[in-house]
């Protein structure tokens, strides 16, 4: 009889998770990997059958009812559950850098302060000596957390330490960069971003935007995942903008594109930009890279319309209208060195700046009004309107190059108010806003 209530209790307390090892009716030799040996429940069968999971390898069904009591509970731990609270004690445990990328630990308790369960963040600061840690979290909040010491508590865990720099990785200044050796005295300021080009022992070089470099105690700066928003910049707004405090107030909406007149460092509305002719200020995480513009060596280009007034000013420098010839381009900060063809001086524009004008047509060509032809010169006077061709006759390389025939009448026109027509391509016509149609209603014809 008592055995009998044992065995029924047994049978009772197992469930799945459960971790078991041999019981008083074993008789399935060493399929469980040996005496001592503990496994976990994955599954009760109907008829008195359970399935167990050995840690030494396979799995089988055994008996556990009224009669036979292959099983018993133990007080062993899962190893893969053992072996996940090591990795989470560990990371909990691991020394916190600035840069490095973190998540929740087990004693969060902000709520969704960070975005919610799986958001990730990273350190900005660290006060040693009182035990906080400062984090920006990818949804652009930033707040101070417990990492254990005297404030107790561990509110973040590791996610990924950050990665020292490699030649090609992009940095910034560290928080507390004045501490080492002469970094105050380099080009970086706080919140610019370098390009990593050689490191030496413990002096990293950077290059800087303006194309110029120094050398770095690797302690003073911080490898950033991506390359991020920064001065000078050329941006639009990320797709999810909105979600960035005072966002949806500012002047940009998903297509317009504005140049970053200032990064002040800061985690919140750090980037100062310029749009439809008003200032705002935006989260670094609101506003994304535009696209660049493909320019080559050799191309004839023009400052990007609508972003003219952003151009830096420089004597003898493009204006609207003007054509420029680009002689070289740095990789790292795609800065181009471009000749200007009005005034033979050498520019320095970033590529973001700069517009490729199509290929240079020839003598014979049939040619049509480019899309902003009306900035260069006095282009809108001549006998060309938008979607109708003409026929290039002369091309003197002057400031004022193309003679071009259309109704009967001859126009000189500037290098990049008009491009070559492109046989057999459907779209080489743009669209034509209303104001456009209805000045070209003035009159016109088509060379056949």
């Amino acid at each position: 009889g008592d055995n009998h209530s044992t065995r029924s209790s047994l049978s009772i307390k197992l469930k799945v998770g459960d971790r078991v090892t041999r019981g008083p009716d074993w008789k399935w030799s060493n399929q469980d990997g040996g005496d001592g040996s503990c496994g976990t429940v994955k599954e009760l069968k109907s008829n008195g059958w359970i399935e167990v999971v050995w840690d030494k390898g396979g799995k089988n069904l055994y008996r556990m009812n009224k009669n036979y009591q292959d099983l018993k509970l133990s007080s062993s731990i899962d190893p893969s559950i053992l072996e996940e609270s090591v990795r989470v004690i560990s990371s909990l445990h691991t020394k916190l850098s600035v840069g490095d990328r973190v998540k929740r630990g087990r004693d969060w308790c902000y709520g969704s302060q960070d975005g919610g369960p799986g958001s990730i963040g990273t350190v900005i600061h660290v006060q040693n000596q009182f035990g906080w840690v400062f984090v920006e979290w990818d949804n652009g909040r930033t707040n101070r957390y417990r990492k254990g010491g005297p404030s107790g508590g561990y509110d973040l865990q590791i996610h990924e330490k950050c990665k020292d720099p490699i030649p090609g990785s992009y940095v910034v200044l560290s928080p507390n960069f004045k501490q080492f050796s002469d970094a105050e005295k380099g080009n970086l300021k706080l919140g610019d971003i370098g390009i990593v080009t050689n490191i030496s022992g413990n002096r990293v070089k950077v290059k800087s935007s303006d194309g110029n470099t120094w050398n770095y105690d690797k302690q003073s700066i911080v490898t950033i995942r991506v390359r991020r928003v920064t001065t000078g910049d050329i941006v639009t707004v990320s797709e999810d903008f909105e979600k960035y405090l005072d966002s949806e107030n500012g002047p940009l909406t998903h297509g317009d594109v504005a140049v970053v007149l200032e990064d002040d460092g800061s985690h919140g509305k750090s980037c100062k930009v310029i749009a439809k002719g008003k200032e705002w200020r935006y989260h670094r995480n609101a506003l994304r890279l535009a696209r660049r513009r493909k320019v080559s060596v050799g191309d004839s280009v023009a400052l990007t319309f609508g972003l003219e007034s952003f151009s830096e000013k420089q004597e003898g420098g493009l204006l609207p209208g003007d054509v420029g010839k680009i002689l070289s381009i740095d990789k790292d900060t795609s800065i181009c060195l471009v000749k200007s063809i009005k005034t033979d001086k050498i520019l320095r524009y970033h590529e973001y700046l700069l517009e490729p004008i199509n290929p240079r047509p020839r003598p014979g060509d049939s040619v049509m009004l480019t899309e902003h032809y009306k900035q260069f010169g006095d282009a809108a006077e001549g006998p060309l309107v938008r979607k109708e061709i003409g026929i290039l006759m002369k091309d003197d390389e002057s400031d004022k190059p193309f003679l071009v025939s259309a109704c009967d009448k001859s126009f000189w026109y500037k290098e990049g108010a008009i491009q070559k027509v492109i046989e057999n391509n459907q779209n080489w016509f743009e669209e034509v806003s209303v104001e456009e149609e209805e000045d070209d209603k003035s009159g016109g014809c088509v060379i056949q």
